[in-house]
């Protein structure tokens, strides 16, 4: 009967700190919201909020150019044929 209530215990924990991500997150979401509705016309709400977000996202993509691979090119770059030779993790898992 204690494994029982110790489960239940746990579970409540668990439940708790979900509510907290939840109630954490609810600021960001707004922000999100207000973006989306006061885009003006003609415009289209991308989710990017800062603006060398669309950037990262790009270099993140190059991982991706011409089949896979661990490696890049220099991103600044304007020769297609630049060595690959970087790896950045948190870009590369963005993409």
């Amino acid at each position: 009967m204690r494994q029982l209530d110790t489960q239940r215990e746990q579970a409540a924990r668990n439940i708790r700190r979900w509510q907290i991500a939840v109630i954490a997150f609810l600021p960001m979401l707004g922000i999100y919201i207000l973006y989306a509705m006061s885009a003006p016309p003609g415009w289209t709400f991308t989710g990017f909020l800062h603006y060398d977000q669309p950037a990262y996202m790009a270099f993140a993509r190059a991982f991706f150019d011409d089949g896979f691979s661990l490696t890049v090119g220099e991103p600044f770059s304007y020769d297609p044929a630049t060595p690959h030779a970087y790896f950045f993790h948190i870009i590369f898992f963005s993409g």
